[in-house]
């Protein structure tokens, strides 16, 4: 005889490995059976319950090979059952087919502020009402309920005579036209469940174990009912003791969830059996908050790096995720550390090479073909890495670049693109743009993503071998929506429907290869319910998170949602403060970290629930310069490198920027004039302070050749400044580096300069009516002079701004449209870094210092002043110095042999400088 429903409910404590003790427990009561045990159905929450529980369940039998239970996901029960009892699952709609009847209609019943939006714009709040619909039909409440308890419960007006019967309205119609197409959806299936269910569809298994529940719906709730009533059966939880589940009726306490399961299932907690195994001390846990994510990320490395020190078996290790967006840059970083892992929570599709590939192809069209999109895309791997013909894509990609580049073509356009050479790869970029904006069908749309994709990887032979889970998940995937139904009235055509197929495929994750007994185990939080490990790693632990936000709540009130039996906040956070205890229990350490950053600086509540083990760590996770011990770089000069080098300073010779890169950097000096690793060529839209200074000076330039060469007086002002204003213009137009389209906020940067430059011109009448002259003959020219040095001959050069004459001396003059050098930096001492005016000086001069009156900055901006560095009779003495103290000194060190090319130890000059990357600075390093 079958024992009663009541006296069939079982608990393991909460403090004991859930499947292992469950596995001892079916192991002994079923050991008659052994080694066939596929008489006997389990029922579990999640998928990866089912592969634990059959490893433990042979290591209780201690036998090679078993016949493992039947076990199913709750959800495949319910599933298998509305199949059991009539229904059909090839009628069952997917989500995004019922957006599409939803969204339907809804333009149908013209509702306001939804009627007519676009179908893109409209599945997120397509979305959030079905999950809410189908939230209806798995707790049994219906319209009609939520609109009494909201007249009774006096909620404003426009809340009950408005809002709610709009949503009952679109409901209704919905399912009218779900009815009128012959589909069903999960409205369906819950009813079909909770109202034609037969027990009789599982007569064919011996027993039937319901395991590891936490909080069920009330149509899961009645089919376990039913279950436990009618058919022999058992519930088994992971619980607390029975004394203590008997005052867990409010929702404020740990395990309500399965004190309303247990009163739902009308199961007399008297008669609940405790299951015992083997007693497990209380966790230590360790608490840390962590700046930003790239912190967490490190310190879950050092995490690891403790759990394993501790001689823990790899696979004992989990990494539980309650925001799976972080698995990419959690496996990443063990990839990099050459941990091995499994990767249980899978991969996010929108991180594979299709999709980023397509993804990228959209955000190019969307951009007008753009260049920064498109060189972004053609350095795609699908790209870069093709083989046509038996000719390589990779040099025409660059070429491509530079043709642009060179001849500032920030959009692309193929008539532009003059020279044959190129047409393989423009041939098959415009093949992708004319798939992408292909205005037909949808499955026809989907045939033609799909062969361009294949003969891509027709061209990439390497990722066609690799055969990855990623490619094939994401063929799959397509394959799939091009099954499915209602699309031909689809709205989204052209790019917009590529939109729509990455918006569908962004949510779905691929598996990988791996062997959950094998590598740290990096697992999503619900999958990891009931799951044992010894040490539990606990990332992203913030509010928001865990408890994560629930979108339901935004149509109904949460009072009224009590009040019909809808889950409401706190049972929400109950559910979590349940999951929270679940996977720390048992444990031996758990690591818990959460990110203190603005948009989410709030610590999960949870991690409140401390004992007298926790333990928050405050240490600084290192991420400056010492957290990377990377060697200072230096460079010995060799015998040929010293031939190269006078070779260099006799031929070409230094600039006042090359002495000046010397001084703040020998080993930048290598780089940028030996190496000659220079800066990569952009394409500029917007002009920046290089760009503008170029063009104040080219102006300023010809504005004084061509047209004032002795300067000008008041009477002459209106005419200066409307010449100064063409030579602005002509001189943003000629720029070399601007593109042939610049951005429209150019012009507006152009009227603040011609501000900047009648300010320019108000001071240089001043100038001219103190009676300084341009001295023409070196205006912007070139100007150079030969220094003896080490017994050879070095040259220095430069371009000389400008030179005023006044009372037969000469004044230096450098224009600057940025920041006035500080004074150290020209003052004569160690921190001198700025050559261009004493070098200026002293190559116009020849070295005959007595003609200088002064050398000053002209500052042409906001305000416009000259700063002089020295001037009168000091000027000799300054040049005097700066030859003998800086410049000499400087040279000579430059060739010594003995002086290798070092990193400097100053980090300010290191801020903006173009070889960060290269010398490693960018990382940091170990001074």
């Amino acid at each position: 005889m079958m024992a009663p429903a009541h006296k069939r409910v079982s608990i393991i404590p909460i403090e004991r490995p859930f499947l292992r003790v469950l596995a001892c427990y079916v192991h002994e009561t079923f050991e008659a059976s052994e080694p066939d045990f596929s008489k006997i159905l389990i029922v579990f929450p999640s998928q990866r319950n089912k592969f634990y529980f059959r490893r433990y369940l042979l290591e209780a039998c201690g036998l090679k090979s078993i016949m493992p239970p039947v076990m199913k996901t709750l959800d495949e029960m319910i599933e298998y059952c509305y199949e059991c009892s009539g229904g059909r699952r090839a009628t069952l709609l997917q989500n995004i087919e019922r957006n599409f009847l939803l969204k339907k209609t809804i333009d149908e019943f013209r509702v306001k502020f939804w009627k007519d939006m676009p179908f893109l714009k409209f599945i997120a709040v397509g979305r959030r009402l079905l999950n809410f619909f189908d939230e209806l039909a798995k707790e049994r409440v219906t319209f009609d309920r939520i609109e009494e308890e909201a007249r009774l419960g006096h909620y404003p007006e426009k809340y009950v005579e408005d809002e709610l019967p709009i949503l009952k309205n679109i409901y209704d119609r919905y399912r009218a036209a779900l009815k009128q197409t012959g589909y069903q959806d999960a409205i369906d299936l819950n009813r079909v469940v909770h109202e034609e269910f037969d027990p009789i569809c599982l007569k064919e298994y011996d027993q039937i174990l319901v395991a590891g529940l936490a909080a069920t719906t009330v149509v899961e709730t009645k089919l376990i009912k039913r279950i436990l009533d009618e058919l022999p059966s058992q519930l088994v939880l992971h619980s607390c003791p029975v004394d203590e589940l008997e005052h867990m009726s409010q929702p404020d306490r740990p395990f309500y969830v399965h004190n309303k399961l247990l009163r739902g299932l009308d199961v007399d907690l008297s008669n609940v059996t405790m299951l015992q195994g083997e007693m497990v001390a209380e966790p230590v846990m360790r608490v840390k908050e962590a700046k930003t994510e790239a912190e967490q990320t490190l310190y879950l490395h050092s995490a690891v790096k403790e759990c394993v020190a501790r001689k823990g078996k790899l696979h004992r290790i989990g990494i539980v995720l309650p925001d799976e967006s972080t698995v990419y840059a959690v496996a990443e970083s063990l990839r990099a550390a050459g941990i091995v892992y499994n990767l249980s929570a899978g991969l996010p599709l929108a991180r594979s090479l299709l999709y980023s590939f397509l993804e990228q192809l959209h955000e190019v069209i969307q951009a007008d073909y753009h260049f920064e999109e498109l060189f972004t895309f053609i350095r795609h791997p699908l790209f870069k890495n093709a083989v046509i013909g038996g000719q390589p894509l990779r040099p025409l990609i660059y070429g491509l670049e530079d043709f642009m580049i060179q001849n500032r073509l920030n959009f692309f356009r193929r008539d532009a693109l003059v020279e044959s050479r190129f047409d393989p790869l423009v041939d098959l970029l415009q093949r992708g743009f004319s798939t992408v904006q292909a205005k037909t069908d949808f499955s026809q749309y989907l045939q033609g993503l799909v062969d361009y994709l294949n003969d891509l990887l027709g061209y990439n032979d390497q990722f066609l071998k690799t055969n990855t889970a990623d490619i094939k998940e994401f063929f799959e995937q397509l394959h799939r929506l091009s099954k499915l139904r209602m699309m031909q009235e689809m709205s989204a055509r052209s790019a917009d429907a590529l939109r729509l197929i990455l918006w569908i495929l962004q949510d779905h994750r691929y598996r990988v290869e791996g062997d959950p007994m094998r590598g740290i185990q990096v697992i999503g939080l619900l999958e990891a319910r009931n799951l044992d490990f010894d040490y539990l790693i606990l990332p992203s632990m913030n509010e928001g998170i865990f408890p994560r936000r629930s979108e339901k709540d935004m149509f109904i009130n949460q009072k009224v949602r009590s009040k019909v039996g809808l889950p409401y906040a706190q049972e929400r956070e109950n559910l979590y403060y349940y999951y929270f205890t679940e996977l720390t229990k048992g444990k031996k350490e758990v690591y818990i970290s959460y990110v203190a950053e603005e948009e989410r600086d709030v610590a999960s509540r949870f991690i409140s629930m401390r004992t007298d083990a926790t333990q928050k760590d405050d240490a600084v996770t290192k991420l400056a310069r010492t957290a990377f011990e990377l060697s200072k770089r230096e460079v010995k000069k060799t015998p040929e490198m010293m031939k190269a080098l006078y070779q260099y300073l006799q031929r070409d010779g230094l600039s006042p920027t090359a002495l000046s890169d010397y001084r703040r950097c020998p080993y930048r000096y290598y780089l940028k004039y030996m190496v000659r690793v220079t800066e990569p060529k952009m394409i500029v839209e917007e002009p920046g302070a290089k760009e503008w200074g170029e063009v104040v000076h080219n102006a300023v330039r010809n504005f004084y050749r061509y047209h004032f060469p002795r300067g000008f007086n008041e009477r002459e002002f209106d005419h200066a400044e409307s010449v100064m204003q063409r030579e602005l213009e002509k001189a943003l137009t000629r720029n070399h580096s601007l593109a042939v389209e610049p951005k429209s906020s150019t012009y507006i940067d152009l009227s603040v300069f011609e501000r900047r430059m009648r300010r320019f011109l108000e001071t240089e009448v001043a100038r001219f009516k103190e009676g300084y002259e341009i001295f023409k003959a070196v205006l912007e020219r070139k100007a150079k002079h030969h220094l003896a040095v080490n017994g050879a001959q070095v040259r220095v050069y430069g371009y000389i701004d400008r030179i005023d004459l006044k009372e037969e001396m000469y004044y230096i003059i450098d224009y600057k449209t940025g920041k006035i050098p500080s004074r150290s930096a020209f003052e004569i001492g160690d921190d001198f870094t700025e050559f261009q005016l004493p070098l200026y000086a002293l190559m116009f001069s020849k070295e005959h210092f007595e003609i200088i009156g002064g050398m000053m900055y002209y500052e042409i901006g906001r305000q416009s002043r000259t700063v002089n560095i020295v001037e009168g009779k000091d000027a000799a003495v300054y040049l005097k110095d700066f030859k003998n103290q800086i410049l000499i000194p400087t040279l000579e060190h430059i060739l010594d042999p003995a002086v290798p090319f070092y990193q400097t130890d100053n980090d300010d000059f290191c801020d903006h400088c173009i070889y960060q990357q290269v010398c490693g600075e960018v990382h940091g390093r170990k001074d």
